[in-house]
């Protein structure tokens, strides 16, 4: 699967919340993964280690655009 670059134009405060709401859903998925991994076998959550790094790789990409 090829990738495109896609440029978008976010004011300081659309960007703010952009990266807020990518670091609390990367906060929340690694609390779920934990919660899961701490429950017994059998115990399912549809969380990968994939969906945390992206999560937080995204997050630092678009952080970093601003610095």
């Amino acid at each position: 699967m090829a990738t495109q670059r896609v440029a978008v134009t976010l004011d300081v405060s659309e960007w703010q919340f952009l990266v807020t709401t990518l670091q609390g859903t990367a906060s929340l998925l690694k609390a779920l993964a934990a919660l899961r991994d701490a429950m017994p076998d059998g115990f399912q959550l549809p969380i990968t280690t994939d969906m945390i790094v992206n999560t937080v790789a995204l997050t630092e990409r678009i952080e970093s655009q601003l610095k």
